[in-house]
């Protein structure tokens, strides 16, 4: 007789198989959580190849309307749009095969927008990776992620510009930590969500 998680392993197979869509796809996925981790491992690849055959062209339904959400939310013109296509369709296979789903709109904008983030400021990108907690003046440990999000929220440039140097713990902070267009960016995800705390938890970096 085969064990619950055995039976609900080959259920969630059967629907990837079945999928129509990557979001189909994140779906089935979104129920394997609790599986074994073997199970799981195993599932998760068999869903990155049905989602890479999905997104394999510009064509696709799920690259048209990550290019219409590229045009609306980030103003970007067609020809650039076509730049971020290699490493959307990377995130957002990451995103659906390890089931760190939640609805199509703004998953596919958490998608677009870390793509965004990690094209123009890859460093920015590479030091939040390096340093997931910085130390508080107050001596208390908290996630950087929050601490960028909450000075990009409620300061002006030239005071984020301070706060980011303090949260490095230096005098000033090296200009890709500063950039003005990283800080106006970070201003938009800070106060119009999906932001970077959504793009961390769904291990987009």
């Amino acid at each position: 007789m085969r064990s619950p998680s055995a039976v609900a392993a080959e259920e969630v197979k059967k629907q990837v198989a079945e999928a129509a869509t990557p979001t189909a796809v994140g779906a089935a996925m979104a129920q394997a959580d609790m599986l074994p981790a073997e199970q799981k491992a195993t599932l998760q690849k068999e869903a990155s190849t049905k989602v890479a055959d999905l997104m394999k062209t510009n064509d696709s339904e799920e690259m048209k309307e990550i290019a219409r959400i590229a045009v609306q939310d980030l103003d970007l013109n067609p020809r650039t749009i076509v730049r971020y296509f290699g490493l959307v369709r990377v995130l957002r296979n990451i995103q659906i095969s390890t089931g760190h789903v939640k609805d199509p709109q703004t998953d596919r904008t958490i998608v677009l927008r870390a793509a965004h983030l990690l094209m123009n400021w890859p460093q920015f990108v590479q030091w939040l990776r390096n340093e997931p907690e910085t130390l508080t003046a107050g001596g208390v440990w908290k996630s950087t992620v929050d601490q960028v999000e909450r000075l990009a929220r409620t300061s002006g440039l030239k005071k984020w510009q301070q706060g980011m140097a303090t949260l490095m713990r230096r005098e000033t902070a090296p200009p890709y930590l500063i950039d003005p267009s990283l800080y106006r960016y970070l201003r938009k995800v800070a106060t119009d969500p999906p932001g970077l705390k959504a793009m961390y938890e769904a291990r987009m970096f």
